[in-house]
């Protein structure tokens, strides 16, 4: 019986801080700096709307060298069919963030 309540014991503290781990890991995800990074994209891409009338598909946007650390790759950046309206979609953990210039906000998952 003794032999058995060592293992049982690292086992049941093993499995207790791989919980911890993982609630840490869904609780802490957070796409704020996403936002704010992405969020500098939104003036240069609607002054490009108003130049062209649509907003520039990912490969004309690239060209406009607007200077922000993240890619707007890594912004998920995306124009609706007919350019329109364009989106963004980040993530962090299991935090989702989008924006939408046509409502002209950004929506939490």
């Amino acid at each position: 019986m003794k032999k058995l309540l060592l293992p049982l014991l690292l086992f049941t503290l093993f499995a207790f801080f791989a919980y911890i781990v993982f609630v840490l890991f869904i609780t802490n995800g957070s796409t704020k700096d996403y936002e704010q990074i992405c969020s500098k994209y939104i003036e240069p891409l609607n002054k490009y709307k108003n130049n062209h009338s649509s907003y520039p598909t990912l490969r004309e946007a690239e060209n406009l060298n607007l200077n922000v650390e993240y890619s707007l790759q890594d912004c998920s950046y995306k124009t609706s069919e007919n350019r329109d309206e364009f989106y963004f979609y980040v993530s962090e953990g299991l935090s989702v963030a989008g924006y939408d210039s046509k409502d002209s906000k950004w929506w939490h998952d």
